[in-house]
């Protein structure tokens, strides 16, 4: 505290000074961020908070750097967006800060936006398998990154998960072998967060399961918290819905005057913040405040009241997606209509809520009405399954011809190719699918494979994603959950209609199905159709799952032949580059790493060649080092090859690089081959390379020049009718030794000899 202003306060007014006097920052829009919180908990005015918080935000992602951007998105998402917008976007835009803040390396604070997404796909998410998916990511996120921060809170959502499934130790109960309710209230007593989401999923946990005195206790502590800390973000909504729901449920059980005047208080201070927040998002609230409304009508003796408010929640929740929420409210208002004898109505909206919650997963919640009205499992649908979200199978609505020829078209295909050409045409056939693309993983890396869509070469997801060839947002909405995603209209899925696939589309059939093998994914099949909205039925969706077994062991078959194949030409790569080095040692001089004589040969030979053919000259000069035996005598062979080294040097550099080649003939003799040279330019060519090795000056006492020189035999050859390649060599070798006899170091032509 400072004086007696909160330090959160001080410093966000500091930095509003700040603001004002020297310009605006990224820095101090993160920081002034947590205005929008503030305004709400000061003053308790939502709107202004939601237009200071978006103000901040916009700054940052046109100025700031990505991961304070991400930052203040996270704040912005999870303290101020769900009073004004509907509660689908909070997921998206904290995936969005996630990513940007895995991006920008800040681990801890990804790992704290990761599990904050847990209350939004609690109230959001199409089933408990995909909360539990959430959860366990969240988990191994925060693990991976060591945050402890994160992990209390994620228990909390694990255990209230199981108990939905029906795997913890009670209906209702957190409680179960390796989970201690009493040992975690331990760990968590000075983790505010960690304890505040205790208490929450706690009293969800009662009120889902009917256990009204855990409800009341829970609730309790969570308002008394709430005085002294208000819980941010939308858990604040859940808590005043939860402690409505108790305070009216005290209220039917006449607890006395003073008791009955304080709920009733209590009951109505909730029912009018949720009226304020349904206001401003009608979406988010409205089906909660008329759930609230019902219930304090009823504890309050007013059945039309209470039957209407009953039934404005039902109309409500149908328009959005909560599944909970829905299951729930037909649970209750099915208890209300009990209660005033409408016994028949109730029964039927029990069976409705009943089947509400099997769609949703929670098989704890099911088998406990199953167990307190028998009569709820009689009379559901034949082949219903007990538990779960359509566990089974429905093979009497597959056309299973179809299936089996698209099973025996994919097994056919042994190449990767062929096998996206076969699974393309069968289940666009099979499905009504317009669009197929086929995802592989690569280790932790997913691409799509080369083909009509990318060309030549694979091409990453997240490029993909990018170009508009794969709806990214669904790829990792089903990649994260590990089950099948099928959505009826994705441009009216707020999770995935800002995708780049989706652009300038009016609709769009979504079905994305991961493939498995040995538990393990492996790929992930996209099925689209942007021309029409709902293709994809459950029926398909079975359709495909069947299909998905054959595709994963084709998929692995072609994917192990495309390894032996690269292999095999793996190989044929190594066995070609190798022959090619014998090649290049065949015909080169392993000391000077000049042409050896056998390329001599050769190169000779198709100079002569082209004199037999175009009648183009061609001239051969034979060097011989000056003296090299008594310098190789007197200095060792290590210097005489080193001298032969330097010799080649230069000789190399002395020819022209497009047409000639220098060549060691054997021992201290070397040849030239010149194409395409008359006498002048041969005699030019033999000349510098003399002039190149005397240049040299490598000592050589024995040598009357003092250094190392070389004597030169040019020969030309312009004319087939002067024989053969081979009589050329002799010609150049008699110059050679014509040179040498006229004193060394000298250039000697067939018939004369010239300096």
């Amino acid at each position: 505290m400072t004086g007696r202003m909160p330090v959160s306060l001080w410093i966000t007014l500091d930095s509003s000074r700040i603001w004002r006097r020297h310009g605006p920052s990224a820095e101090l829009a993160a920081v002034l961020g947590v205005l929008g919180l503030l305004v709400m908990q000061l003053r308790g005015e939502y709107r202004p908070g939601f237009r200071a918080g978006r103000h901040m935000l916009a700054y940052s992602e046109a100025r700031g750097s990505e991961v304070l951007t991400a930052t203040l998105r996270h704040r912005y998402v999870m303290q101020v967006l769900p009073w004004t917008a509907p509660l689908d976007r909070i997921i998206e835009q904290l995936r969005s800060s996630y990513e940007g803040l895995v991006r920008g390396g800040d681990l801890q604070m990804a790992s704290t936006t990761s599990f904050a997404v847990l209350p939004a796909t609690l109230e959001c998410g199409r089933s408990v398998e995909s909360l539990a998916a959430e959860i366990e990511a969240a988990a191994a996120f925060a693990g991976r990154t060591g945050n402890g921060f994160s992990q209390p809170v994620i228990a909390a959502y694990r255990q209230l998960a199981r108990a939905l499934q029906g795997r913890t130790a009670a209906p209702g109960s957190l409680e179960e072998d390796g989970f201690a309710e009493a040992e975690h209230l331990s760990r968590v007593s000075s983790h505010r967060p960690g304890l505040a989401h205790y208490h929450l999923c706690r009293s969800l946990a009662a009120a889902l399961f009917g256990d009204w005195g855990a409800l009341e206790r829970h609730t309790r502590i969570q308002s008394e918290a709430l005085a002294r800390q208000p819980v941010p973000g939308y858990p604040l909504a859940l808590v005043h819905v939860l402690r409505a729901l108790s305070c009216a449920g005290q209220l039917r059980r006449d607890p006395g005057p003073e008791a009955a005047r304080a709920l009733g208080d209590e009951l109505g201070r909730a029912r009018d913040w949720l009226a304020a927040r349904a206001g401003d998002a009608p979406e988010n609230f409205r089906h909660l405040l008329h759930l609230v409304e019902a219930e304090r009508a009823w504890a309050g003796g007013d059945p039309l009241t209470a039957l209407a408010a009953g039934d404005a929640a039902l109309a409500a929740v149908e328009a959005v997606q909560r599944p909970w929420h829905r299951a729930f409210i037909l649970e209750r208002t099915a208890a209300l209509h009990e209660a005033y004898g409408l016994h028949r109505s109730a029964r039927q909206l029990l069976a409705e809520a009943r089947r509400a919650y099997l769609d949703w997963g929670a098989d704890g919640k099911v088998r406990q009405l199953d167990e307190s009205f028998p009569e709820l499992r009689a009379a559901a649908p034949r082949g219903a399954p007990a538990g779960g979200r359509g566990g089974s199978i429905r093979a009497d609505v597959v056309d299973t011809l179809a299936i089996l020829r698209a099973s025996q078209a994919l097994s056919s295909a042994t190449g990767l190719v062929q096998l996206q050409a076969a699974m393309t045409e069968q289940l666009t056939a099979l499905t009504g699918a317009a669009d197929v693309v086929l995802a592989l993983r690569n280790g932790d890396d997913w691409f799509v494979p080369a083909g009509p869509r990318t060309g030549d070469s694979a091409v990453p997801v997240e490029e993909a994603g990018r170009r508009g060839l794969v709806p990214l947002t669904a790829f990792r909405y089903a990649r994260r959950t590990g089950e099948p995603l099928l959505v009826d209209d994705a441009t009216r899925d707020d999770r995935f209609a800002r995708d780049p696939y989706l652009a300038g589309a009016e609709r769009c059939s979504l079905l994305v199905m991961p493939i498995f093998h040995h538990d393990v994914p492996q790929a992930m099949l996209v099925l689209s159709n942007l021309y029409a909205g709902g293709v994809f039925t459950t029926d398909r969706l079975d359709a495909v799952t069947l299909i998905a077994g054959q595709l994963a062991v084709s998929l692995n078959n072609a994917l192990l032949y495309a390894s032996l194949e690269e292999r095999v030409a793996e190989r044929t790569r190594a066995l070609a580059a190798a022959n090619d080095q014998l090649e290049r040692l065949s015909v080169t001089d392993a000391l000077t790493c000049l042409p050896n004589r056998r390329a001599f040969q050769r190169v000779a030979a198709e100079a002569w060649g082209r004199l037999v053919h175009t009648g183009s000259p061609f001239a051969v000069a034979m060097i011989d080092i000056d003296f090299f035996k008594p310098y190789n005598d007197r200095n060792g062979h290590q210097a005489g090859d080193g001298c032969l080294r330097r010799v080649a040097g230069a000789l190399g550099a002395s020819v022209r690089d497009a047409s000639d080649l220098a060549c060691r003939y054997g021992g201290e003799e070397f040849v030239l081959v010149l194409a395409d040279s008359d006498e002048a330019q041969a005699a030019a060519v033999a000349e510098r390379a003399r002039a190149g090795v005397e240049a040299l000056r490598i000592p050589h006492p024995d040598n009357p020049a003092g250094v190392v020189t070389v004597s030169v035999g040019l020969a030309v050859a312009s004319d087939a009718a002067d024989g053969t390649a081979d009589a050329l060599l002799a010609r150049a070798d008699a110059a050679l030794y014509a040179a040498k006899e006229r004193g060394r170091n000298r250039v000697g032509r067939a018939l004369s000899v010239y300096r």
